[in-house]
């Protein structure tokens, strides 16, 4: 059964990986996602094991694995579908908007008009081989051994710790290292334990406002003003987390130049990375702008970006 789980998981996941293969920027995403796969078979092959233990009739466990097989199959397909015009898992607050359906117009209609081909291979092939696997190889899932069980849970903590990669494990919405039941756990608990009232976000800190509250003639300019050219150093610092730094509130006292700097200029009080990978990061710094751009991610089409970066605007000051 376990291996069941597995390949059936495995072979929905793998269409999601061509959703977008700009998604797909290292070797371990993919591999994370199919790692998350196993980890799913082993939970529902455990949770089926459970059951079964109480119930003993054949039918009714048939029964009970075919509704979930339908319920799983149907649900990677909307998730597929979700996943191709939003490029984000699907998430638990879908199952609320379905109260909403009766609106979009009769059932027959609705069903026919998102009828695809798609279907064939990630609703009806997926269908077809689960019934197959229920009633006819039976007498190879359906008995237990503990030592099995035993085998089973053993193997799901292996993959599950070889999924918490810290650097790309925290986009849980990734529709290829991440998994939808995990995204649904942890966005359910996000959802409806936040804080719903509203709050100023300040972009901006106290210190920075009144350094640029300078006239011309008698005019607010939104720069600092000089008179003439200055040095710039930039520092560019790896893994550089404001956890760690005084200036931020921390107690370690990791930092003290820099939080002297911070004190002396300015100090960006609401600043947040645009991605987990240096090179990213490095091209929003330089370039402002998020990675994906003119189509594909900046790293891949990078002679053609057109985009203006801070080095050309000291060239054009003749720094």
């Amino acid at each position: 059964m376990y291996l069941f789980f597995a390949v059936l998981n495995i072979y929905l996941r793998s269409f999601f990986f061509f959703i977008d293969t700009n998604n797909i920027w290292h070797w371990r995403l993919p591999l994370q996602g199919l790692l998350n796969e196993l980890v799913a078979a082993g939970l529902f092959y455990l949770i089926f094991r459970i059951i079964f233990s109480v119930v003993r009739i054949s039918k009714i466990r048939k029964t009970i694995l075919l509704l979930f097989l339908i319920f799983w199959v149907v649900i990677n397909y909307i998730n597929y579908q979700y996943a191709s015009s939003f490029n984000t898992l699907l998430p638990i607050s879908w199952f609320f908007e379905l109260k909403n359906i009766s609106g979009v117009g009769d059932y027959d209609n609705f069903i026919y008009q998102n009828l695809e081909i798609d279907m064939i291979y990630l609703v009806l092939i997926p269908l077809v081989v689960s019934i197959y696997f229920i009633y006819y190889f039976y007498h190879y899932w359906g008995k237990t051994k503990k030592r099995d069980i035993l085998y089973i849970f053993l193997i799901s903590v292996f993959f599950q710790s070889s999924t918490l990669y810290a650097d790309i494990q925290p986009k849980i919405e990734s529709i290829v290292h991440s998994h939808l039941i995990k995204y649904w756990y942890y966005g359910f608990e996000d959802k409806y334990n936040q804080n719903l009232q509203p709050s100023e976000l300040k972009y901006i800190s106290d210190n920075f406002l009144k350094k640029i509250n300078e006239t011309t003639e008698n005019k607010p300019v939104q720069f600092p003003v000089l008179n003439e050219k200055r040095n710039v150093l930039l520092i560019i610092m790896e893994s550089f987390r404001a956890f760690d730094i005084g200036a931020y509130g921390s107690n370690l006292k990791l930092s003290p130049n820099f939080d002297k700097y911070a004190e002396k200029g300015i100090l960006f009080k609401n600043i947040y990375s645009s991605s987990n990978l240096t090179k990213i990061g490095m091209w929003s710094i330089l370039c402002g702008a998020h990675q994906n751009v003119r189509i594909g991610p900046v790293f891949t089409h990078y002679p053609d970006h057109e985009f203006k970066c801070i080095y050309d605007y000291f060239n054009e000051m003749n720094y």
